[in-house]
This record gives C-alpha cells, sequence and structure tokens, in this order.
C-alpha cells in the first residue's frame, strides 16, 4: 500500500485534472491492481474515521454501532462501485464507444475517490456534514475522464456523462437501501 502515490495522484486531480486523466489512459493497471492500489486504501482510511466518529460523537459510544456503520460503507461502496463500472460498460455501444471495463472501472474508481474520502471524513463528527459538498468534485472528475479514458464521440459525451452519473445516483440509492435494511434487520434479530 504506497500512501505517497494516492496522495500524489489526489493532488494532481486537484491541480491539472486533465492531464491527469491523460496519463490514467496510458497506464496498464489492471482492475484487480486498482482495487487494491486505491480503493482499498481509501476505503480503510474513510472506514478508520467513521468508527472513530460512532464511537467518539455518538450518545451510546458502541464499538458495535461502529462496527455496523464500517460494515455498510464498506459493501455500499464496493457493490456501488463494481456495478457501475458493469453498467456503464455496457451502456458504451450505445453511445458509439467501445466495451472496455478496464477503463470504465479506472473512470469510476478515480472519480470516486473524493467522494470516498470525503464521506469518511465528515463522518467523523456530525458538525463536519458541510464537507460533503466537496465530494461533488467527484462528479467534476466523472465528467472530465469520460473523453480520454472512454473516448466517446463529441456528440454523444454529454447524454452519456448526464446518463451515466443518473445510473450511478440510482445504484448508489438503491444498494444503499438494500443494505441498510439487511444490517437494520439482522442487527435488530
Amino acid at each position: 500500500m504506497d500512501l505517497n502515490r494516492i496522495v500524489k495522484r489526489i493532488r494532481s486531480f486537484i491541480l491539472s485534472p486533465s492531464q491527469e486523466w491523460e496519463k490514467i489512459a496510458q497506464e496498464k493497471a489492471t482492475n484487480k491492481n486498482l482495487v487494491i492500489q486505491y480503493i482499498i486504501p481509501v476505503i480503510l482510511f474513510s472506514s478508520l474515521f467513521i468508527f472513530a466518529g460512532r464511537i467518539l460523537n455518538w450518545e451510546d459510544h458502541s464499538a458495535g454501532n461502529g462496527a455496523l456503520a464500517v460494515l455498510s460503507f464498506l459493501l455500499i461502496a464496493f457493490f456501488t462501485l463494481y456495478l457501475s463500472a458493469f453498467i456503464i460498460n455496457e451502456l458504451l455501444p450505445k453511445f458509439d464507444a467501445d466495451k472496455n471495463l478496464n477503463r470504465t472501472f479506472k473512470l469510476i474508481i478515480f472519480s470516486s475517490l473524493p467522494a470516498l474520502i470525503v464521506y469518511g471524513i465528515s463522518s467523523f463528527h456530525p458538525q463536519m456534514g458541510f464537507l460533503n459538498y466537496v465530494s461533488l468534485y467527484s462528479i467534476v472528475l466523472y465528467w472530465r475522464g469520460v473523453k480520454p479514458l472512454l473516448g466517446l464521440p463529441a456528440d454523444k459525451l454529454t447524454g452519456f456523462a448526464l446518463i451515466s452519473l443518473l445510473i450511478i445516483g440510482a445504484l448508489l440509492m438503491i444498494i444503499s437501501l438494500v443494505i441498510m435494511s439487511a444490517i437494520i434487520y439482522f442487527s435488530v434479530y
């Protein structure tokens, strides 16, 4: 786990996102490597904040509540990332682009990093919820990454980006609802 790589990549996305997407388009990382090198460390980082926030700031100071919050975050994040990549990859031919799961997965993973990090940090304390607005930068990153990674024609770019962002949002809501319902059900019984 190379934290310097993650920090450098995030800094590059903040300072020059278009150039960073061009670099990513040329990289030969496998989906497995992307998950190991970026998603797992970021999710673990955020999980620590979520767990600590639940223990330190809630009235019951329960490690059980912290563990359930981390479990739900992990499941929602992984299912949303994977399903989004697969569904959006299947959508590509309808917009005159070739399927490429690796490039689609890169787009989903790297554009979601700000949202994953900010959610974890903002979960540390209830008064830090305003930080979630920073996660909107994930939408900007996604928008800027579609062209260099997926090679859509210019006339199809806006429609694809809007439809795929709606799909990601819907998936996130559905997956969150299902997982949270299951966790609540099993924690009560």
